[in-house]
């Protein structure tokens, strides 16, 4: 949303005319949402390990997997930014952002894992859930929290959601590359 606003009002031919490129101000807005992200990320912890007891909960166990669990969370954080960067930069509009990013989240959710568990999906399911960056996130969080997996046991899904956003972020460059040719 932000994107397509700095390019409706012109703030972003405004930042290409300073002596950068449009991947330092790509940078700049990633470490900004990552700052955010990650932020969440610890209040978040601190309210299941410190305030959930005070409501006769259980404290959420991060003992010895506050590691893991900050990787896991800064490559979910890097996967979600770089697809959001990418929605908003190959989207013309707020309301094609809106309609395509809630949709094709809803279905990476649904084919994830996030709705239905796994292996209660049907084979043809299970098979391409490996393909959903919400399920590398949710197994590496499961595994750690639940299965008290170590951070080398689920280095691969923090990995493979890094690779995806490289991906995306390489998909905005590039659309932004054909953007401008062709205006």
């Amino acid at each position: 949303s932000a994107m397509i606003k700095e390019r409706e009002d012109g703030s972003l031919a405004r930042l290409l005319t300073m002596p950068c490129s449009y991947t330092s101000i790509l940078i700049s807005k990633i470490l900004v949402y990552l700052l955010v992200c990650m932020l969440q990320f610890a209040l978040i912890t601190l309210m299941g390990v410190y305030l959930f007891p005070m409501f006769g909960l259980p404290s959420l166990a991060v003992y010895g997997h506050l590691t893991g669990l900050t990787v896991m969370a800064l490559a979910a954080a890097l996967a979600a930014i770089g697809y959001g960067i990418s929605v908003g930069t190959i989207a013309r509009t707020h309301q094609q952002a809106a309609i395509f990013a809630s949709i094709s989240v809803v279905i990476l959710a649904a084919i994830g894992g996030i709705w239905v568990p796994i292996f209660m999906m049907p084979p043809f399911f299970r098979k391409i859930s490996v393909a959903s960056p919400l399920n590398w996130g949710l197994n590496g969080f499961y595994d750690i929290l639940v299965r008290n997996a170590h951070l080398a046991d689920v280095i691969h899904y923090g990995v493979y959601m890094i690779l995806f956003s490289l991906l995306c972020l390489l998909i905005a460059l590039y659309y932004h590359k054909l953007r401008k040719e062709y205006n």
